[in-house]
Parts: structure tokens; sequence; C-alpha cells
């Protein structure tokens, strides 16, 4: 019985160790494509001049990486927006937090400009991050297409680089 009490420590005690190997193998930086998938709750649309409209909503959805794994691949997603809705189109900005499946967080700023065909586009930029993401930096860009269908639903595609310290 003591013998098996002692494999099981030993075990637990190994555990930790993989992980923190693990963290420690990530890669310090890289490039990719991949898809956020967004549901947006609309907080306030309110007219604030002829065919002028303030947008405030909090998007949430989760990020897809092209390669099916690697760089916050899964990552559940929470953007913060604010905007304006004009006969051109929306302009906004807003903040991201990407958690990844062991909870390590990676922040982001962004902004964009109305897109032909409806949408908007621009660019955004790692701000840093928690855990493995902490000191995130990089330069990207997205495109952000229509609602699905009239729904609250739409896809934004994101490609770009990281870095880490």
């Amino acid at each position: 019985m003591n013998r098996i009490l002692l494999v099981a420590l030993a075990v637990f005690a190994v555990i930790p160790l993989l992980g923190a190997d693990a963290e420690a193998q990530i890669e310090k930086s890289g490039k990719y494509t991949g898809k956020y998938a967004v549901s947006a709750n609309v907080l306030k649309i309110r007219e604030v001049d002829k065919d002028v409209f303030f947008y405030l909503a909090e998007n949430g959805g989760v990020f897809l990486n092209d390669a099916g794994k690697g760089f916050l691949h899964g990552a559940s997603t929470i953007c913060p927006v604010f905007g304006v809705i004009t006969k051109e189109g929306f302009t906004g900005n807003g903040t991201c937090v990407l958690t990844d499946n062991d909870g390590h967080k990676a922040f982001l700023v962004w902004d964009c400009k109305p897109r032909a065909g409806g949408g908007c586009e621009g660019p955004f930029r790692w701000t840093g991050g928690t855990g493995k993401y902490q000191g995130l930096k990089g330069d990207n860009w997205f495109v952000g297409y229509p609602n699905i269908a009239g729904t609250n639903e739409f896809i934004v595609d994101w490609k770009g680089e990281w870095r880490l310290p």
C-alpha cells in the first residue's frame, strides 16, 4: 500500500513540471492567419445626428487558427466595441481579450474603417498578456464581413505576426 502511495505522489510531483516545460517551449515569434467567429451582444445604438448612430457592443466568440493548432487556436475571445454607423458604413475601435485553454490571456487593440460590400477592416496590434503571453507584441490586419443572414453573428479574418520577449 505504501508503494502505491509513493508512486501516486511521484506522478503528481512530475505533472506540474511537465506543464512548466511545455510552457517554456512556446515559440517566441511567428505568423498566422485565422478566423474569429463572432456573436455581437449589441448594448446600445443611438442616433446622434441625422443618419449617424453611436454603436456600443460586446462581441464574443472563438479564434480559430487556420493551422488548426498553434498560436491562440481555440481561444475564447471577448471584444468591447465602440463605433459610429453612417451611410458609408461602420467605423469603430476597441480592445480584445483572448483566453487560451490554459487560462493565459492575450490583449489587443484595433480600429477599422468601412469596406466596400459591408463590414469593416483595419489594423490591430498585440499589446501584452498574462502567463505565456506576457510581453506579446505584433502588427496585424483584420477584415470583418457583414452579419450572417440578418443575425448578430459574423466572421472576421485575422492575419499577422506575433513576438514574445
